[in-house]
């Protein structure tokens, strides 16, 4: 799993959780970032809950960068 990070933002009692996933756009593009910042709430109110909802949120989004197969993991593992 990718590292991420919980903030609060000002202002708002919910979590959120920051990560970066492989960039489609940077294998037709070679000055594409490889990698590009996402920032999801978790819609919840402690950072306990939040920690939870963080690790489905950065999962269910690595899996659909292609994360989730064993070529995509090898691929992966290579651009963090």
């Amino acid at each position: 799993m990718a590292a991420y990070s919980l903030h609060q933002r000002s202002g708002s009692p919910y979590w959120f959780v920051s990560f970066r996933v492989p960039n489609p756009d940077a294998a037709f593009n070679p000055d594409a970032p490889r990698l590009k910042q996402c920032t999801r709430s978790t819609k919840q109110k402690t950072k306990s809950e939040a920690r939870k909802a963080a690790q489905s949120i950065v999962a269910a989004a690595e899996s659909e960068a292609g994360a989730g197969t064993e070529k995509g993991r090898k691929i992966y593992a290579i651009l963090v």
